[in-house]
């Protein structure tokens, strides 16, 4: 067996910033330090206002008394220096925790370094795609029987760094099974119309221009019947939810929800008897119509 259990919802900023390191880490890189460290560090290394006073005590212990106007000058500034340097801190200490808590600086900092490699393990995964087994493509077995054997390693690398990849995006909030949530960022999906239908028919009031609906439908399908991450990243890259559902890396939160929404109303069917009531729904999807 081959299903991949995707990683568990990213909900906030503390998931986002591990799943930033645990991507880095994947495809074996250090992850660079963030920001808000580097002048938490910085802050750190800085003497204290105690410090600088117990350096003062111990240097007017070596003083002789002619020494000691002109130390006395000096170490007023430094007394002086180390009191703004106190508000200082604390001021800064406060801008470091909010530039640690803004994922949004942080996932543009990783973008750049990680989007070039979800693009190529998703171009790797689409010259291999067509070649595995439908119903467990990453299945050694299952594989070997259909003589794609030789390709399932490779194909699950590719899934592997597409699923760390993706999981540094906060996950959208929609009405969608959970693994399909977690693969929004992962992917672009078409404005497509909703269905609208009378009860029990057969055929939806909007027959002639839901083809591309019914087609994105199928993801949504077959996110709620086998929950399993990998086979679905397969399946877009071999073209099953048609060729406008394509592996394409989120570059934010808005991006996601968008696709989220897309797929939510592609998933969405209205129930009505009236034409009238039909007609007057389909002309509010402007953005949707085909």
């Amino acid at each position: 067996m081959s299903n991949y259990t995707a990683k568990g919802l990213n909900t906030n900023t503390a998931t986002q910033a591990h799943r930033i390191t645990e991507a880095y880490q994947h495809i074996g890189i250090t992850p660079p330090t963030p920001p808000a460290e580097v002048l938490r560090q910085a802050l750190a290394d800085m003497p204290t206002e105690r410090e600088t006073l117990d350096a003062l005590h111990a240097e007017m212990a070596t003083l002789s008394p002619d020494d000691v106007p002109a130390w006395t000058k000096r170490a007023m500034k430094r007394v002086a220096d180390a009191e703004t340097a106190r508000t200082a801190r604390a001021k800064l200490e406060s801008v470091a925790t909010r530039a640690r808590l803004d994922s949004t600086a942080e996932l543009a900092r990783a973008l750049p370094t990680l989007a070039p490699i979800f693009d190529k393990a998703a171009a790797t995964l689409a010259r291999l795609a067509p070649l595995l087994p439908d119903n467990q493509p990453l299945d050694a077995e299952e594989a070997a029987e259909h003589g794609a054997g030789g390709h399932v390693i490779e194909a699950r690398t590719a899934v592997e760094t597409i699923q760390a990849i993706t999981a540094i995006h906060v996950t959208p909030n929609a009405t969608l099974p959970s693994v399909l949530l977690t693969l929004c960022p992962a992917i672009a999906a078409p404005a497509v119309p909703s269905e609208v239908r009378r009860p029990n028919a057969t055929a939806a009031f909007n027959e002639d221009t839901i083809g591309a609906t019914r087609t994105v439908r199928r993801i949504i399908d077959d996110a709620s019947k086998h929950g399993d991450f990998g086979r679905l990243v397969v399946d877009v890259a071999r073209g099953r939810y048609g060729d406008d559902v394509q592996l394409r890396l989120s570059d934010g939160l808005n991006q996601t929800h968008q696709t989220a929404a897309r797929l939510e109303h592609a998933g969405t069917t209205h129930v009505t008897r009236d034409p009238g009531k039909a007609a007057a729904i389909l002309a509010t999807e402007t953005e949707y119509a085909a």
